[in-house]
């Protein structure tokens, strides 16, 4: 079935390992609501498709969106001061764009994706402890701008797949710092880093993270 929800606020739902907001297999979509002080997950899904779109804001849960199946696009929304994951992504086809993903443990966190699964897009991902964090499997991260997250701007954990991270500005006109050679967010090894931007600015990329 199919299910819009606008204009609503969901707050403090979710009891152990479940969340406010469960999608199973259906069709959900939801405009400029509130998901936020959930006792575990604000939205987890396993099956079907969200999408999120239109000033959507996901704060104050563990994780804020728990995606283990399934596809989601996350548009225009907010995601902020979840004590774990802004969006913990696990095998879910996932594109995030033009969002604000901040004050998180990991703004991003990626595991068992296949190539071209997960995409994140002309996105502002700052204050986090990690931007985005590649456990397993791999990731594009095209267009955003990563800065002021404290441990890395993107860390990939498991280290046997590049991490496509190309086009995006590091804080920094130098580019990123770790292993890359400025002094902006810090990169891992196996991060794709090159071109980078040296100042905000976000270009539209197809979802294989090439400029059109």
């Amino acid at each position: 079935g199919q299910i819009g929800i606008e204009g609503g606020v969901i707050r403090y739902g979710g009891d152990g390992s479940n969340a406010e907001l469960i999608n199973n297999g259906g069709y959900l979509q939801i405009y400029s609501t509130t998901i936020a002080t959930s006792s575990s997950n604000g939205l987890y899904t396993s099956g079907g498709y969200s999408f999120f779109a239109s000033s959507t804001k996901v704060s104050n849960n563990t994780n804020g969106m728990y995606l283990v199946g399934g596809g989601s696009n996350i548009d225009d929304t907010e995601i902020f001061d979840n004590s774990a994951s802004g969006i913990y992504v696990n095998g879910a086809t996932t594109t995030v764009d033009v969002s604000d993903i901040h004050d998180n443990i990991n703004g991003v966190y990626v595991t068992g994706a296949a190539d071209g699964d997960v995409v994140v897009k002309s996105s502002d991902i700052h204050n986090n402890s990690y931007g985005v964090n590649v456990a397993s499997g791999f990731a594009t991260i095209g267009s955003d701008s990563i800065h002021d997250n404290s441990t890395y701007g993107v860390l990939d954990a498991f280290g046997s797949d590049i991490v496509a991270a190309q086009y995006d500005y590091w804080g920094a006109s130098d580019g990123p710092s770790g292993v890359g050679p400025g002094s902006g967010d810090a990169v891992s090894n196996h991060i794709d880093y090159t071109p980078f931007l040296d100042q905000e600015h976000y270009l539209n990329l197809n979802n294989f993270g090439n400029e059109i």
